[in-house]
């Protein structure tokens, strides 16, 4: 099951009614709660060929009608234990280019579009009140990283680590780039999350220290104006990750490392990824609540799955260990400040930015409103006049 280790604490379920059950667990399972909005059907065992999608057993308000690649139809349920959302239909369609999913929406063809239009768009919607656009911001959670291979070669020294962090100005990249949407990261959990520990400081660029680190980890100025340190960043094809990274390629030069730069097909780039054969990589998690993360991200046993910087450390093993079965809220968050800081200062990770949320839809939607997690849940409360 592609869920197995998420739920592999789960012993027993008993049913208590047709709308309610228990789960027994074998261990204090404090992240099950959470961990339980990520069950979705994917494929069911057995589940006859040529069946109608209708008889996909679900418990939402909305029951799938059809799916195919380029659209997928949804109709309003009854017996759902939700509330019944004010749409009686919804469709989804798949549109795969930014500037046509603008210019549909622009023309009433589609009247929503949840989080995919690029910044450059949404500056030109703000700029034009005689659009019938209208927009929904919320700060993001989604976390935009540089994870490091720390087996691989010079990445090894907490030094080099550090000083590729010091030689990024993410701000200016932020200001310029993003448009200002988006906010410095401190940790991979932000900073509203209860568990984030805000202490922790942001890196600032400081490329003097970038430079000291690099000579006191033995790799002097170059010669011939050539780099002191060359290493391969690898990114996925998207278009946005490609000019994001070729701005942290342009920065990272002005302390003498050079940032190779490999895109690849989203496949091929994960796979190299969770391999390691790459130095650096460009990547994002999406809707992170949970503190477990650090578990999945670092703890050694997790290389291969999760753990994909092969970053190894056995205070942050025994602290993500304690943090997967405490139950007492208080002790638990301090295991995850004390885990937080110490991947601040190891660096597995460089944290970049968290992207803003913004969900454009025609000015006769009403009651849709972005929500940190940019999950579709507010479709649930959407109405159409």
């Amino acid at each position: 099951s592609s869920f197995a280790e998420t739920y592999r604490r789960v012993v027993r379920f008993e049913k208590l009614s047709n709308l309610s059950f228990r789960l027994h667990t074998d261990k204090p399972a404090p992240s099950l709660l959470s961990d339980l909005e990520i069950l979705k059907i994917l494929d069911l065992d057995g589940f006859p060929p040529g069946a109608k999608p209708a008889s996909i057993p679900g418990a939402g308000p909305y029951a799938l009608v059809s799916a195919n690649a380029s659209l997928v139809e949804l109709a309003r349920v009854k017996a759902s234990c939700l509330p019944e959302p004010p749409m009686a239909k919804i469709k989804i369609k798949t549109v795969r280019d930014d500037l046509s999913r603008f210019l549909k929406l622009k023309t009433g063809e589609i009247d929503v579009v949840m989080n995919e239009l690029n910044y450059r768009k949404v500056e030109a919607i703000e700029a034009d009140s005689t659009l019938p656009i209208q927009l929904s911001t919320s700060d993001g959670i989604g976390y935009t990283y540089i994870g490091v291979n720390t087996r691989a070669g010079p990445l090894q020294d907490l030094r080099v680590r550090r000083a590729i962090a010091l030689s990024f100005d993410v701000p200016a990249l932020i200001k310029y780039k993003s448009r200002g949407m988006a906010t410095v990261a401190r940790n991979i959990l932000e900073d509203q999350n209860f568990y984030a520990n805000r202490a922790v400081a942001r890196v600032e660029r400081n490329l003097p220290e970038a430079r000291r680190l690099l000579g006191e980890a033995g790799f002097a100025d170059g010669k011939n104006a050539r780099p002191r340190l060359s290493l391969t960043l690898l990114t996925s094809t998207a278009s946005f990750n490609i000019e994001n990274a070729q701005v942290l390629v342009a920065q990272a030069a002005e302390a003498g490392i050079e940032l190779k730069l490999k895109a690849l097909e989203w496949g091929i780039f994960y796979s190299d990824v969770k391999a390691g054969n790459t130095e650096l990589y460009l990547m994002r998690w999406v809707g992170v609540t949970e503190p477990r993360i650090y578990f999945e991200a670092f703890h050694s046993k997790e290389i291969g799955k999760g753990n994909r910087t092969f970053f190894k450390n056995a205070r942050l093993d025994a602290l993500t260990e304690r943090g997967e079965t405490t139950l007492d809220i208080p002790a638990r968050k301090k295991i995850y400040d004390e885990v937080q800081e110490l991947v601040a200062q190891e660096l597995p990770y460089i944290g970049l930015w968290y992207g803003k949320n913004v969900i454009a839809s025609r000015k006769n939607i009403k009651d849709l409103i972005s929500v940190p997690s940019n999950s579709w849940k507010p479709l649930l409360k959407a109405r159409k006049e």
